[in-house]
Parts: structure tokens; sequence; C-alpha cells
């Protein structure tokens, strides 16, 4: 959050505090990481911002998955749908449901080629 006066510093898994708003929005915090380094990084976010509204925005499904109550899909700028994660999962027919079954099939080749 470089130039922002409300930041956070991350401190070997501890969020030291210099200001702290109600509503935290964390933009593709953890799309140049690695998976061990997203889910460090999410786990610290979550533990550390439970009482706040953190709005994520992320390309990575896991990440939503492993920390929201509530999706927004955005399809060219518009809200395409929204509701609970495992809500929008149950209906195979939602653009939710289909982003995380390619990211699975992604996920599934990439490990294939490495074998």
């Amino acid at each position: 959050m470089v130039g922002y006066p409300h930041s956070i510093i991350l401190f070997n898994d501890e969020v030291t505090t210099l200001f702290l708003p109600q509503v935290v929005c964390i933009d593709e915090a953890t799309s140049s990481v690695d998976s061990e380094t997203d889910a460090l990084v999410q786990s610290v976010l979550r533990r550390c911002l439970s009482d706040r509204t953190v709005l994520t925005i992320a390309h990575r499904v896991g990440t939503v998955l492993s920390s929201s109550d509530r999706v927004l899909v955005m399809d060219g700028g518009q809200l395409a749908e929204e509701g609970p994660p495992d809500r929008l999962l149950r209906d195979r027919e939602t653009a939710f449901s289909r982003m995380v079954a390619d990211s699975s099939a992604t996920r599934r080749d990439r490990r294939d080629n490495l074998s």
C-alpha cells in the first residue's frame, strides 16, 4: 500500500497496524507469489483482519474460496453474479462455478505436465 496514509506492514507473520480502517481493499496481493506464500499471506490476513470488512480483488480462485463470505463476479465491468461461494458452486451454470472448474483443470494439467 505504498503512498497511502493507512498502511499495514507485515513483519514475521504478524501485522503492525499504523491505522487500520474498517474496510480494507486488497488488490491482487498475492498474484506474483507461489501457492505456499499465498496460503501464508491469506492466513495472516484472515487472522489479523477478522474484525474488518475485506474487499479482495483476485484472479486466483483459491484466494477467494479460502477466505470469502461473499463473492462478486465481474464481467466486462458489470456485476455478473454475487453470493456466498458455496451457493454459487452448487449451481454448475454460474460463472463462478465454471471459473473454479477451469482453475482445477488448469492445476491438474500443470501437475500432469510436470510428471
